[in-house]
Order: C-alpha cells, then sequence, then structure tokens
C-alpha cells in the first residue's frame, strides 16, 4: 500500500492472489492496528497511516496493558500476604517447613560437603553464574570425585556460556569421563543442589550467591524442586552436543538474549544474566541482524516479532 497508494482491494486481492474478503480481513485488522484506514471519500479505498503514529499507539496500548497487569499482581501480592498472616495466626496445626539456614559462606561449604557425603542415590544440580572460577573447579573436584566413585548418579545443569570456556568444558568433561552427566541451558532459574530426592539446597537470596542459602526437607517442596530440574534437563543439550536449534533456526541462547533485550534489559544487563561477556551478547546480536538482513536494533526488534521469534509482551516476565 505504500509503494501503490491508488491500489483498492481489487488490485491488492490480484497482487496476493487472494479473495477480497481475505484482503478486507487483513485491511480491518491494519486498522485495529492504527496502521490503515477507510478513505471516507472512496468506497473501497484504504490508505496507509504513518508508522510513527500507528507503533505509538500500539505501545500505548501495551504500556497501559501492562500497568493492568501490574497493578493486579501488587493486589494478589496484597491478599497473599494478608492469607498467609490469618493462616499463621490461626495456627491451624499443619506440618511446619524443615529447614535450616546458613548465612556464612563456610558454613555452606561444610554444609554441601556434608550432604555430598551422606548422599546414597543420586544428586541433581543447577549451576549458574556462567564460567566457573579455576579455584572453585580444583576445589569440587575431589568431592566429584569421591561421590561419583561410590556410584553415585550426578547431573549437572550450566549454562551455555561454559562452552566459550577452555577449563570449564575441561572440568565438565572430567565429570563426565568419571560417569557424571552435564547438559547446558540458555538460563536458569536458580542455584540448587538436590539429594536423593529428599533434600535440598537453596540460594537465600537467588540474586545474590554471597547472602547464604537454606536447606530443606519437606516432601512438598522437594517434588517439585525435582520435577523442575527434570523439565530443565529434558530440554538441556548435553555436553559435547551441538546446540539445539528450534524451528525458527535459533539456539536457546539466541532466543534469550532477544527475550530479554525485548523485556528493556541492557547488553550488560543480558550478559550478567546469561553468565556470559559483554562481547558474546554483542556477536549474538550482530549475527541475528545480519540474518535479519537489517542494520539497526529497532528494525531487529519488529521483525523478530513479525517472525514469532519473541514472546508476545503480555506473556513474558523480566527476570529479578
Amino acid at each position: 500500500m505504500l509503494r501503490n497508494p491508488d491500489w483498492g482491494m481489487a488490485e491488492l486481492a490480484t497482487h496476493f492472489g487472494k479473495s477480497e474478503t481475505w484482503i478486507s480481513a487483513a485491511l480491518a485488522r491494519l486498522a485495529e492496528l492504527s496502521l490503515a484506514e477507510k478513505s471516507p471519500e472512496a468506497g473501497d479505498h484504504w490508505h496507509t497511516i504513518s508508522p510513527a503514529l500507528g507503533l505509538a499507539s500500539i505501545l500505548a496500548r501495551k504500556e497501559a496493558e501492562l500497568a493492568r497487569h501490574q497493578q493486579e499482581v501488587e493486589l494478589s501480592r496484597g491478599a497473599v500476604s494478608a492469607l498467609m498472616a490469618q493462616y499463621s495466626a490461626l495456627n491451624v496445626g499443619s506440618p511446619r517447613l524443615e529447614s535450616e539456614f546458613y548465612t556464612d559462606l563456610g558454613e555452606v561449604r561444610m554444609k554441601i560437603e556434608q550432604l555430598a557425603r551422606e548422599a546414597r542415590h543420586e544428586v541433581l544440580a543447577f549451576a549458574p553464574g556462567g564460567v566457573q572460577p579455576k579455584e572453585v573447579l580444583d576445589n569440587s573436584r575431589p568431592l566429584d570425585e569421591a561421590v561419583l566413585g561410590r556410584g553415585i548418579s550426578m547431573r549437572t545443569v550450566y549454562l551455555e556460556s561454559i562452552r566459550n570456556d577452555a577449563a570449564s568444558v575441561g572440568y565438565a568433561r572430567w565429570l563426565t569421563d568419571l560417569g557424571g552427566q552435564v547438559r547446558t541451558v540458555s538460563t536458569l532459574p536458580l542455584r540448587m543442589i538436590v539429594v536423593d530426592r529428599s533434600t535440598a539446597m537453596l540460594p537465600l537470596d537467588p540474586a545474590e550467591a554471597r547472602a547464604g542459602a537454606f536447606v530443606v526437607t519437606s516432601e512438598g517442596v522437594i517434588t517439585p524442586l525435582v520435577a523442575l530440574f527434570e523439565r530443565v534437563w529434558q530440554d538441556a543439550t548435553p555436553l559435547g552436543a551441538p546446540q539445539r536449534r528450534d524451528s525458527y533456526g535459533l539456539t536457546s541462547q539466541e532466543r534469550e538474549v532477544l527475550h530479554l533485550l525485548g523485556l528493556g534489559l541492557t547488553d550488560d544487563g543480558v550478559a550478567r544474566h546469561l553468565g556470559i561477556s559483554l562481547r558474546t551478547v554483542r556477536r549474538i546480536m550482530s549475527e541475528l541482524m545480519t540474518r535479519m538482513k537489517v542494520k539497526s536494533r529497532f528494525q531487529a526488534g519488529l521483525i523478530a516479532g513479525a517472525l514469532g521469534w519473541v514472546a508476545d509482551a503480555e506473556t513474558i516476565k523480566a527476570p529479578r
């Protein structure tokens, strides 16, 4: 329509090889998006509206929807807090959450060593944070070797960013050679260790590992944690295998970069969230822009949305 402003529905139908009913529905959708409108002086003639105006209208509606959702979240949070207060006051006699808290990092390490010694069947772990420091890997070797030496199953999920670090890859391969299983994903929800499906160690603050950890043995907590692990494990890529690509040809890491940038995170924020370098974020975006044949990130965002490479704004949530 921009290239051929004098065309009516008949010409558009001929050009696309569609019926005028199909063209009419498409034009109605463009009108909903404030990108086209029917000409008042011509019966079936439509003309385009400035994309700047149309997109501004779309963004305004999205912002209003997000504000409404945020308000609903705040109301829900208040309702949950009130319900928890009433629950505590009534003291209905339900089993207490069995947990231990550790705020000293030395105590956390000692508890991890204890859990490893007491493991009898299985250890499941999420290891976010990207590339692991050499001293952390060196300190973990004796403990992991002892666990695997007892024939205990060990499955660990790392971030895909470790594939770019020789030391981290070497350590992961060493684990595999001893009988452990290692897979990678683009993002992990939190750091976690689950031992024998009966005890779990979790961070007090997922955003700050140094804040400490707590250990929980409640079946009501352990069961969903194991289910979460199995779901992530199923979608993860085994170490040594090439990264999986979806039906659009995107790796999970590429899709996550687009997702986070679409949420408004800076390159630096994306790098920290995915445990990769700032340089890697920019390289991924450069490669994606080349594939989309665009020159600006604004164009890339529009094209990625049109291609279905990113989720709709109403279905995504920003990371903490």
